[in-house]
């Protein structure tokens, strides 16, 4: 409480409870920050996945780039529109927890979506595993330090693409969904907002071939 008698500690302020409220990343969370361009040590972390952090920074590659690629996979449940790069390292709540850094996050600014996009090139157990891990830690991040028990999320979609053999069944599609659902009626979403797709590539590259 200041000296005029005001409160001025978030955790005992009482705040009406906003339902269109969407959660947002800190600024100081952002890899990128926005209207600056990326400094030579955020550069050295993009160099590992060249194919997807190449011109981030640039407005441009948002509208002619990734929204058109995330519109092609998500644009059937949700609107891809004014993206932001939202790419940061996901920190573990305790020494003992990992910290996880996904290829790149992109948010809607207009709904709030968010849209994490993660390559693995080489084999690698418990992929689909890690892709849940990613859904997790970012949710909590989001999540805002409130006492007003809000416990409204933003729909996040992530997006897992394997270069390697995920050893499932040559008749499958090469392109796998998933959703919390009540297992006794698929209609019955958990919250709707938690979206997973994981795409074969080797399997995509031979169904693409045979095409020609």
């Amino acid at each position: 409480m200041d000296r005029l008698g005001r409160l001025t500690n978030r955790e005992v302020r009482e705040r009406p409870l906003k339902r269109d409220v969407r959660p947002q990343f800190r600024k100081e969370d952002e890899l990128i920050q926005s209207g600056q361009s990326p400094s030579k040590e955020q550069l050295e972390n993009l160099k590992k996945d060249v194919i997807f952090k190449m011109l981030l920074g640039d407005e441009d590659y948002a509208k002619q780039v990734a929204i058109p690629f995330i519109k092609a996979f998500w644009g059937h449940l949700t609107e891809v529109t004014d993206l932001k790069l939202k790419t940061t390292t996901l920190t573990g709540s305790t020494k003992d927890s990992r910290n996880v850094c996904p290829d790149t996050v992109w948010q809607s600014q207009k709904t709030g979506d968010v849209f994490l996009i993660e390559m693995q090139r080489r084999y690698q157990d418990f992929y689909n595993q890690r892709l849940s891990l990613y859904d997790g830690k970012l949710r909590a991040t989001l999540a805002k330090k409130s006492s007003d028990w809000n416990y409204n999320q933003v729909s996040v979609f992530v997006l897992g693409m394997a270069d390697f053999d995920l050893e499932r069944p040559a008749s499958d599609s090469c392109i796998y969904e998933y959703v919390s659902m009540n297992p006794k009626n698929s209609q019955d979403l958990l919250t709707g907002r938690d979206w997973k797709m994981l795409i074969d590539l080797r399997k995509a590259s031979r169904v693409s071939q045979a095409a020609y």
